[in-house]
């Protein structure tokens, strides 16, 4: 999962690749943009976001447990991804702390 800065510039390239570039809101901090398996399910994603955000903000994540996904407003099952749910290119994704 890499952090991206343009997700337009990337759209083309990312669903050739089965990716896709989506801005990820977290409470606190401004929103990021990164590039993200379109086909992974939820739950793994959650789990690869949250040692990513360990890696690049310790100080807020180190002790977190885990992330739940939003999508639209409602929590992304575990088993559903990003394609499932109909998030593609410049979808806003919400990540709460577990």
């Amino acid at each position: 999962i890499r952090r991206r800065g343009n997700a337009r510039a990337w759209g083309r390239r990312a669903m050739r690749v089965g990716n896709v570039i989506v801005t990820l809101e977290l409470s606190g901090l401004q929103p990021l943009d990164i590039e993200a398996p379109a086909f992974m399910p939820a739950d793994e994603l959650a789990g690869k976001l949250l040692e990513s955000l360990k890696v690049m903000l310790p100080d807020m994540f180190l002790g977190a447990s885990g992330l739940r996904l939003f999508f639209d407003g409602k929590e992304m099952p575990g088993g559903s991804t990003l394609a499932s749910v109909g998030a593609w290119d410049g979808t806003v994704i919400k990540a709460v702390r577990r």
